[in-house]
């Protein structure tokens, strides 16, 4: 696992929202997707090291190769 996305459809990420991704990097420790999460939203980190990201830029970065 390279790369863990989540991609959502709102403005407002919460909490709720991200118990997928903090899940898997309980579930995976080890693991370097467990530092690498990603929801697709509204452009900033959590304080466990998730990256929220606005649709737009989430689709660019993720075209041009850069998320992996």
């Amino acid at each position: 696992m390279v790369l863990a996305i989540e991609a959502r459809a709102t403005t407002k990420v919460t909490a709720d929202h991200l118990k997928g991704l903090r899940a898997l990097a309980q579930d995976h420790p080890s693991d370097q997707a467990a530092d690498r999460r990603l929801s697709g939203s509204t452009g900033r980190r959590t304080e466990d090291g998730i990256l929220i990201l606005p649709g737009s830029d989430f689709v660019e970065r993720l075209g041009g190769g850069a998320l992996f």
